[in-house]
Order: C-alpha cells, then sequence, then structure tokens
C-alpha cells in the first residue's frame, strides 16, 4: 500500500513518541472508508497492527493506542507528556475497535481569543484527542490562511 502524508505522519508519531524503540514492530494500514473508526490488535511474533478506516482514523487509531498503552497524554494544546517509550503488547489481550458514537467531533475555538500560534498549537491537539475537525470563522480563515495551510 502506498503510504500517503497521514500515514507518514503517523509513523513518524509513532517513531519519535516512542523515541524510536519498538516502532518497527508496529505494523499501520489504512482504508478508504468515509466513517471513523479504528483496530488495535496483536500483529505476528511480537508486533502490533493499527487499521484505520481511512488515514485519518489511523491517525487516531496511533494516538489512542500511546495514551492507552505507553502513557501519552496531550491535555491542553501545546502541552505534551510522554509516556514510557515502551510497547505494552501484554496489555493487549483481545483486539480493540473503536468506533465514534458521534461522526464528526468538532470544535469552533473564538478567534477573537485566539492567537494564530495558538490555532496551531490546536491544528496538532485535536487528532490527538479524536476531534475530527476544527471550524474557524471567515475572517479568521482569510487572516490565518498562508499560515495554517500547511499545518492542515
Amino acid at each position: 500500500m502506498k503510504q500517503n502524508k497521514v500515514h507518514q505522519f503517523a509513523a513518524g508519531e509513532l517513531k519519535r513518541l516512542l523515541n524510536g524503540r519498538n516502532d518497527s514492530l508496529i505494523r499501520l494500514s489504512s482504508g478508504d472508508d468515509a466513517e471513523d473508526g479504528f483496530l488495535v490488535k496483536t500483529g505476528k511474533g511480537d508486533g502490533i497492527e493499527i487499521h484505520g478506516n481511512n488515514s485519518r482514523s489511523l491517525l487516531f487509531g496511533v494516538y489512542a493506542y500511546l495514551k492507552r498503552f505507553a502513557g501519552c497524554r496531550w491535555f491542553h494544546p501545546g502541552e505534551e507528556i510522554v509516556g514510557s517509550g515502551k510497547i505494552l503488547r501484554s496489555r493487549l489481550r483481545t483486539p480493540w475497535v473503536e468506533k465514534p458514537a458521534i461522526p464528526r467531533r468538532y470544535i469552533f475555538p473564538e478567534d477573537k481569543v485566539f492567537t494564530l500560534s495558538l490555532m496551531q498549537k490546536f491544528i496538532e491537539w485535536a487528532p490527538r484527542n479524536m476531534i475530527s475537525d476544527i471550524t474557524i470563522s471567515f475572517n479568521a480563515w482569510e487572516e490565518w490562511r498562508a499560515n495554517l495551510v500547511p499545518e492542515i
């Protein structure tokens, strides 16, 4: 399967947040389903497989795995708590399937209190917390578009 940019980013996040350890034991894949959802299961040997219904769901699955099994947390935009960097395979005894009850999960930050820097942090924070969309006002988009497009 040819990897798209989201798939490559998800792999990079695994490597970064696991401190380069054990990331080769995790196999990533994604489909092209429009609905979000992911599956995490034990793979061959000591490996773990994370499959997303689509590339966005794959990224959600990677972050959910890192939260649940490696101790990573993202409580606020710009704040990152990195876990142990170890794969805790023994804690995954049965496949873990997740499909959100609400198809689109979005936030609408008030642009009067947001700066461009804070919005960029929200763009990083949102998928780490399974937020699928960020909606901003037309005026904010016009002002920040050139700086936000590379982040998206």
